[in-house]
């Protein structure tokens, strides 16, 4: 394929209305040629798959996501043989596993059930099991400097919706209720009147449950 053909365009998508951290607030998206697209077709339909590298999953007839994910692991169960540093091996796992299992959260962290809750922290367990195979989680959370999966997704929650509260001109302050009004010293300090829930799918739902 011409030299061209493999070249991408990597423009950063603004995650949020300002940067305030280049890590978080900006996501690289991968722009192939069109023409390089077309031509993966053709390789696919000529029969030439014997010459992809087998590390190529995506796109590949008969391939999964599962048989990735095994590959994955497999690949790194043995660099944790070969030595590699811990922490080279925690920053793999926040940038390439973590990342996916804790994508769009705030959409669904007030309404997921306890047990996916838990099967999505059994995860990262296993993850820091590999990485530290001496340590309890709770080492091991301590020692790569990570939260609970649970515990970063509330403070992602939090984050976002103070981020929603806070800038008037942010994409989704039209979603939030009305302010409350508070003429006496009463115990409660919500901010916005509470909205009125007839199921607890919306009474759990990212804006309900934050107002309330």
């Amino acid at each position: 394929m011409p030299r061209a053909w493999k070249i991408a365009d990597v423009p950063p998508l603004l995650k949020a209305p300002t940067i305030d951290d280049i890590n978080k607030d900006i996501r690289p998206i991968c722009l192939t040629s069109t023409l390089s697209k077309v031509a993966e077709g053709f390789v696919i339909d000529m029969d030439r798959l014997s010459v992809i590298d087998p590390s190529q999953f995506g796109f590949i007839p008969g391939s999964c996501t599962t048989f990735a994910l095994i590959s994955m692991f497999h690949q790194w169960l043995r660099a944790t043989d070969a030595g590699i540093a811990h922490s080279d091996l925690v920053r793999f796992y926040c940038s390439v596993i973590r990342s996916i299992l804790e994508y769009a959260c705030q959409v669904f962290h007030c309404n997921l059930p306890l047990y996916l809750s838990e099967e999505i922290e059994r995860i990262q367990r296993r993850a820091l099991r590999v990485i530290f195979p001496d340590c309890s989680y709770s080492e091991g959370l301590a020692k790569a400097g990570l939260t609970t999966l649970y515990d970063r997704r509330s403070t992602l929650c939090k984050e976002l919706f103070s981020d929603i509260d806070t800038q008037g001109n942010h994409k989704l302050s039209h979603l939030l209720p009305v302010r409350s009004q508070q003429n006496y010293n009463l115990r409660s300090t919500r901010a916005f009147a509470a909205p009125v829930c007839k199921t607890n799918r919306f009474r759990d739902s990212f804006i309900s449950s934050h107002c309330m």
